[in-house]
């Protein structure tokens, strides 16, 4: 387990649920997911950007993470975006490129220094995009309006 994970996760974990989160809240959720064989609770803060058709998390060097391949197939998840509790349906897209590199881009609007782990420069093209959205995938998440149900305990 990494220093992030054990030090850095808590720590922004807790800020994200006091009434400090708009510290980190534009950028930063809480996803809570179920492990498909553990049937365990998990919450990790991910960076988020918003689409139209609701959220989407990039898993940067997804070769080397784990917790996104829980929400395949389609699965149901437990938000904290903003300070507020919401329900959603995490979907990952691994195929549909055209899909990817476009919510790559929705991503690196947002968060411009993710272009250095894409491996794109600032200001590429369209194409550059498309081609360095070949080898990666996205999270994306339909979210209810509905509140989520309180917490329960959860493996953190």
């Amino acid at each position: 387990m990494s220093v992030r994970n054990r030090v850095v996760n808590p720590l922004v974990r807790a800020l994200l649920r006091s009434p400090a989160h708009r510290v980190m809240s534009r950028g930063v959720l809480l996803l809570t997911y179920t492990g498909r064989r553990s049937g365990r609770r998990y919450t990790l803060p991910v960076q988020y950007a918003r689409a139209d058709h609701g959220l989407i998390l990039w898993p940067a060097h997804h070769d080397r993470k784990r917790w996104w391949r829980n929400l395949q197939p389609p699965a149901p998840v437990r938000l904290r975006v903003a300070g507020r509790e919401l329900h959603g349906t995490a979907q990952v897209l691994v195929d549909d490129k055209a899909q990817i590199a476009d919510a790559l881009t929705i991503f690196l609007a947002r968060f411009p220094s993710a272009r250095r782990a894409l491996g794109v420069a600032a200001g590429a093209s369209p194409d550059a995009i498309k081609q360095a959205a070949e080898h990666q995938i996205i999270v994306r998440i339909a979210t209810d309006d509905r509140p989520a149900d309180p917490p329960d305990t959860e493996r953190v």
